[in-house]
Formats: structure tokens, C-alpha cells, sequence
């Protein structure tokens, strides 16, 4: 994904497109590469650590800026399911050891 930032940055600085638009596409392309590393924080004060509800804004931004048409569409979709298929799995575990203490959901 970060290879299609780069070349989806590289056509708007091109364009002469918003400034705004590419640094926010930037960060985007750089906190994915610290996911890749395992070195991403999403929250400073927690120690690194693979989150994929945290990875779904990202995730959400790089499909904003792919065409449907894109040959990487399809394979961005398919890892937005995974996501979510791992993110509501990890809400259900919480769920059920949250109900067998008697606290609620965190």
C-alpha cells in the first residue's frame, strides 16, 4: 500500500494539487511503514503493538485515494474484510470475558 501512496503522491505533487492532501497521504504512507516494522503507536503512552481496528483509518485513506479500477483495489478490500473480521472476533473475546468477571466491554 505504501507503493501506491508513493504513486498516488507523486501524481498530485504533479497535478499541483493541495499540499494538505499529500501531507496527510505522507503521514498516512509513513505510519504505515512503522506498522510494517512494528514500531507504530497509535496512542504515545502504549507500548507497539498491532491493532487492527487501528489500522482501519489507514486502511481507509489509502482506499480513498485508489480507484475502484485500481488492479491493488480488490486486494485492499480483501485485507479491509480480514480487518474487520479480526476486529469484531477480538470485540466478541473481550465481550465474553468482560460478561464471565461481570465488568462491561472496554
Amino acid at each position: 500500500m505504501r507503493e501506491i501512496l508513493d504513486t498516488v503522491i507523486r501524481a498530485k505533487r504533479e497535478a499541483h494539487l493541495l499540499p494538505a492532501d499529500i501531507g496527510d497521504l505522507e503521514r498516512v504512507r509513513r505510519e504505515l511503514g512503522q506498522m510494517d516494522r512494528g514500531t507504530y503507536q497509535d496512542c504515545k503512552r502504549e507500548p507497539a503493538v498491532f491493532r487492527p481496528s487501528a489500522s482501519w483509518g489507514h486502511l481507509l485513506r489509502v482506499l480513498s485515494a485508489v480507484s475502484i479500477g485500481s488492479p491493488h483495489a480488490g486486494s485492499i478490500h480483501r485485507l479491509a474484510a480480514e480487518l474487520a473480521d479480526l476486529t469484531a472476533a477480538d470485540t466478541e473475546r473481550r465481550r465474553t470475558a468482560s460478561a464471565a468477571t461481570g465488568g462491561g466491554i472496554r
